[in-house]
């Protein structure tokens, strides 16, 4: 998808993007492949990048629809703890 010319975008590059929802680069490719995340912009013929406001709205669209239950933050705390941990 081509690149739209506008001013004033924030535009992420795939490793800020894997960053920003904690995962490997090659998940984010997944993710954009299977709706989860909006395809990204080509600046140039291999360089993707994200418009940081299409992934605020799909992040917005995405918790509308996940329930939220009782003890699912403490799970979430658990897990990112123990990724975090020492080995």
């Amino acid at each position: 998808m081509a690149r739209p010319e506008v001013t004033g975008k924030r535009w992420l590059r795939k490793k800020a993007v894997a960053l920003r929802y904690d995962c490997h680069e090659r998940t984010i490719d997944a993710m954009a492949a299977d709706g989860r995340l909006p395809k990204p912009y080509y600046h140039g013929k291999r360089i993707p990048r994200w418009d940081e406001d299409e992934l605020d709205e799909a992040d917005r669209r995405a918790t509308r629809d996940i329930p939220v239950t009782p003890g699912t933050v403490a799970r979430d705390e658990k897990e990112r703890a123990r990724r975090e941990a020492p080995v």
